[in-house]
């Protein structure tokens, strides 16, 4: 019908392991999470409602840039990142020895654009950039003052993140790949067939989609192979043995609640189920599939400590200063011990201060976790990833039948997860009373697209 196609994945360019023709029905660990409640799953998923980022989500988007980039610095070089790497463009290094190499003066970088502006300089810029475009659409920005505390988080976060691991690339493992996005084929765990669920797409100006509520009437059924598709952080390979592992980097106001709940999410053997086929294998060198490496820190500010207010009195008319030794902020050790030299203080005056910071507020802004997948646990996610597949089938179909209310309540019914403890959930106001009114606060994502080749979507 649409062959030869091309697929446009939203959020996904270049997919490693979907068919070259990419006729194929896809779906992420992210929907996964979403379909804890099956209303939510349908405003994301079918609706396509897009939520504005919150500040935490910035945050996090942007700690990611931060350590993907230095991932990138490893794979590249597998050398140290440099100290000035934040504000600086390690790049711009290389490439200015390998022109000089050839004779001439004149270089480009990727990396920085011909900036020379390290990661920490790139993303001031570019936070800046968005604002003006918030502004000028009418909408509301950021404060500048809200900005440079944004900045400074991260700045004050990474330089934590390399006191705590250090500067130097992994002592067991090679970066063989960062920001790369994998596909692998959903079977059917008991006949080893091809998941080929009835699925309906719909005409979409020169293109066609899956079809969205109540257009059933108007759809073509096709029975296409599904794939759950996933961008890993990074891929890691052994220096010894070569087997593969799952880097994922995350932040959250609590770290050490969020390893817990990362350590029984199926995200995890499923990540490795990814990287679990001979062709994946092959791509990034390795020999087998290892496990998993989550790399947490905290997304809090990371404080200074405060200065005591002197106290004269008639024995000490000018007592010295002292540095506040409260144990309700959180400030780093490293942070404490850079205040004393900046202040001419003694450390030996505050060892039992700082004791208490690197037992008690250090291990808890950053923390680490790996451990092994076996073949049985990736092979159970397998399983679960067809159940998945059925599911999706099922609501998919449900909703485009769907002809008022009844039918999509039936199709998609609500399950109150946001009331569970940590659980949130921005389509609150919809959920409750849907309405034109309502989603103006959403914008409208483009989801999955298939255009024969040659031609593009109607606008």
């Amino acid at each position: 019908m649409i062959r030869p196609v091309k697929i446009s994945i939203e959020r996904y360019d270049d997919v490693i392991g979907l068919p070259r023709d990419h006729k194929v029905i896809v779906f992420t660990n992210s929907e996964r999470t979403d379909a804890q409640c099956p209303r939510r799953w349908w405003f994301r998923h079918v609706e396509g409602l897009r939520v504005p980022a919150t500040s935490a989500q910035r945050h996090g988007t942007m700690w990611h840039r931060v350590l993907e980039t230095i991932h990138q610095w490893w794979r590249d070089t597998d050398s140290a990142w440099p100290v000035d790497g934040a504000t600086m463009c390690p790049w711009c290094a290389v490439e200015a020895a390998r022109a000089a190499a050839q004779g001439t003066m004149s270089f480009a970088c990727e990396f920085c654009g011909g900036t020379r502006k390290g990661v920490i300089a790139q993303l001031a810029d570019e936070l800046a950039d968005d604002n003006r475009k918030i502004e000028a659409s009418g909408g509301y920005p950021m404060s500048q003052e809200d900005q440079d505390h944004a900045i400074e988080t991260i700045s004050r976060a990474l330089e934590g993140w390399l006191r705590r691991y250090g500067w130097r690339p992994y002592e067991s493992f090679v970066v063989a790949a960062v920001e790369v996005a994998v596909a692998r084929l959903i079977q059917n765990p008991r006949t080893n067939f091809r998941a080929q669920l009835q699925i309906d797409i719909v005409r979409y100006g020169d293109s066609y989609r899956l079809a969205g509520t109540g257009e059933a009437a108007g759809a073509t059924k096709v029975r296409w192979p599904w794939y759950q598709i996933g961008r890993l952080d990074c891929v890691l390979r052994h220096r010894q043995t070569g087997a593969l592992w799952v880097g994922e980097w995350k932040s959250s106001a609590s770290p050490e609640r969020l390893i817990e709940g990362l350590s029984v999410d199926p995200q995890t053997a499923g990540y490795c189920w990814l990287l679990d086929q001979p062709h994946i294998l092959a791509r990034f060198g390795g020999s087998s599939v290892g496990g998993y490496l989550y790399d947490v820190s905290s997304s809090g500010f990371q404080y200074d400590p405060k200065m005591n207010k002197p106290k004269p009195t008639k024995a000490q008319p000018n007592p010295p200063v002292e540095l506040s030794q409260a144990k309700n902020t959180t400030t780093p050790s490293w942070r404490y011990r850079a205040a004393l030299v900046a202040n001419g203080l003694n450390e030996a005056d505050y060892r039992e201060h700082l004791d208490y910071l690197e037992a008690s507020v250090d291990p808890k802004l950053y923390v680490r976790e790996h451990g092994s997948t076996s073949a049985e646990s990736r092979a159970r996610y397998g399983a679960e990833a067809y159940a998945e597949a059925v599911r999706f089938s099922v609501w998919r179909r449900g909703v485009a039948h769907a002809t008022d209310q009844v039918d999509l309540d039936v199709a998609v019914p609500r399950v109150p997860v946001c009331r569970a403890p940590g659980g949130h959930c921005a389509y609150r106001g919809p959920c409750l009373q849907d309405g034109e009114e309502i989603r103006r606060n959403f914008q409208v994502g483009p989801g999955t697209t298939y255009t024969p080749k040659g031609t593009e979507p109607s606008k």
